[in-house]
């Protein structure tokens, strides 16, 4: 095999949307005291806490702290679906014309083409309301797209 492409190989494992942080209060319960059955009184920590929205769902919450509240950006959960094992910060393109789409799977910006990801998701921030692509198109002709490190727009807002 002289070249193998991988159709977005790591990219489509990560649950893409907007960051909602909060905090919230965990009791840690203390290990027992050497020699008695007694553990003694607890701790309680103060953790930042992660919840992905992305259409009509969300995932979470997760213990995590890389991405900040409202900002775009995508997670990657271990088997169990119980942990973060990764995150990436999505980049804005703001301004995005709808001129500037070729199609639903191609939009040009200045000169550089992006590929649209097939599970794109799409947030309407005058209704507050996530939508289909081709409804998020039709309503705004201006908006931002967020774009993952390898270019492929994952996420849009429009305005």
């Amino acid at each position: 095999i002289d070249l193998l492409v991988l159709d977005n190989a790591t990219g489509n494992n990560y649950i893409y949307g907007i960051a909602a942080i909060k905090s919230q209060e965990i009791y840690l319960p203390p290990p027992p005291a050497f020699g008695t059955e007694d553990p003694g009184e607890g701790n309680y920590v103060t953790k930042r806490m992660l919840t992905i929205a992305n259409g009509n769902t969300s995932v979470g919450p997760f213990e995590w702290s890389d991405l900040r509240n409202e900002e775009w950006g995508g997670i990657a959960l271990n088997a169990e679906k119980t942990k973060i094992i990764a995150s990436v910060k999505l980049s804005p393109i703001k301004n995005v014309q709808n001129a500037n789409w070729r199609d639903d799977e191609t939009v040009v910006v200045e000169n550089q083409t992006y590929a649209v990801s097939k599970n794109v998701v799409c947030y309407n921030l005058q209704t507050s309301a996530w939508m289909s692509l081709a409804n998020a198109r039709a309503f705004a002709t201006s908006m931002t797209l967020y774009v993952d490190e390898l270019g492929v727009v994952r996420g849009m807002e429009v305005h």
